[in-house]
């Protein structure tokens, strides 16, 4: 939209399913080879986990992407993106150029974000959208806040204006977030609480230094094992 290329559906479906193919090629081929690069994260966590995906769930994954690209495709989100002059973006998809953004969520505490999109409508509402390609979460409402914090701190703007959507694609549906500055104070003493916890498990703050593996709850089932990130 930003270089004046028209969208068709048909382009979208077919630039989607090559890179589909292709990122299912390199994970499989790859496994552990996660790297971030500037097409993204390229790699299945059951591929690195060596866990099987049969044919049938690879289709139906296939056929849940082109219903959700061509449900966004027709929807009133692209058409607003279409006819919202490009200087009133104020946040654009990462994989577009976007990049992460550091800000003070608290006082010495820094956050990182980088909304999908965030637009400013011709009544002067600030919209923050975020494409969600899996089930509803909680922590969703909170992934909303934390960018609307990072788009008061960049931008100067007043809560009472801005509104984010959480678009689920999968759904076909969306859900409105109201932001107002009593909604970000309790997002942020939700994210006080979140770093005092994990301050109380470190033997050395400052350099990150945790407590002994016994100061840690242990568990006895294995599934919540399987894919720790540690």
């Amino acid at each position: 939209v930003r270089a004046g290329v028209e969208l068709n559906l048909l382009g979208a479906l077919t630039e989607m399913r090559l890179k589909m193919r292709a990122q299912w090629i390199h994970s499989k081929k790859s496994k552990r080879d996660r790297k971030f690069d500037d097409g993204g994260f390229w790699g299945l966590l059951e591929h690195e986990y060596g866990e099987d995906i049969s044919d049938e769930e690879w289709k139906r994954t296939w056929a849940r992407a082109d219903s959700a690209l061509t449900w966004w495709f027709e929807s009133d989100f692209r058409r607003l993106i279409e006819e919202t002059p490009p200087a009133k973006w104020l946040a654009t998809d990462p994989e577009r150029g976007e990049k992460l953004v550091s800000f003070p969520v608290l006082p010495g505490v820094p956050s990182f974000g980088a909304p999908d999109f965030a637009l400013e409508t011709a009544e002067g509402k600030v919209l923050i959208l975020d494409w969600k390609t899996g089930a509803r979460k909680a922590a969703d409402i909170d992934q909303i806040l934390n960018y609307a914090a990072l788009l008061q701190h960049k931008h100067k703007l007043d809560p009472e204006r801005m509104l984010g959507q959480l678009v689920y694609l999968r759904e076909q549906d969306w859900l409105d977030v109201p932001v107002t500055q009593g909604e970000l104070d309790d997002f942020r003493g939700r994210v006080a609480a979140d770093v005092a916890l994990m301050r109380s498990k470190l033997a050395d703050p400052e350099k990150n230094v945790p407590l002994p593996v016994e100061a840690f709850k242990q568990t006895s089932v294995a599934s919540k094992c399987a894919r720790c990130y540690f």
